[in-house]
């Protein structure tokens, strides 16, 4: 009979997690940290990440009204999905360069 499970004890005064048994297989362990607000919305790569999106939205939601303005004036909606498609792409990049350890990380779209 297989066990599946690893005795442990964790002391939530020093934040130390104790592996009691011997790890026979792998062994996986996932962890969060709660981020203050602050912290979120001070972050350059964070307010590029929400920029880009936001980018892409307004030019998606453009894109499906007309506007009839004086002067022949229209609005490039394509503009607006390109530059975010941009930005995006180049806060992805950034933020895959930085270190596994790093306080932000992107959840598949």
């Amino acid at each position: 009979m297989s066990r599946n499970y690893t005795k442990y004890t964790y002391n939530p005064v020093n934040h130390r997690l104790h592996i009691l048994d011997e790890v026979r297989t792998d062994f996986m362990l996932e962890t969060y940290i709660r981020i203050e607000q602050e912290e979120v919305f001070n972050n350059q790569l964070f307010k590029d990440y929400i920029t880009a999106l936001s980018r892409i939205r307004l030019g998606e939601a453009l894109g499906r009204m007309t506007f009839n303005m004086r002067r022949e004036f229209s609005i490039q909606c394509g503009w607006f999905i390109a530059q975010g498609d941009a930005l995006l792409t180049k806060t992805e990049e950034l933020v895959k360069a930085q270190s596994p350890n790093a306080s932000f990380f992107i959840m598949k779209r």
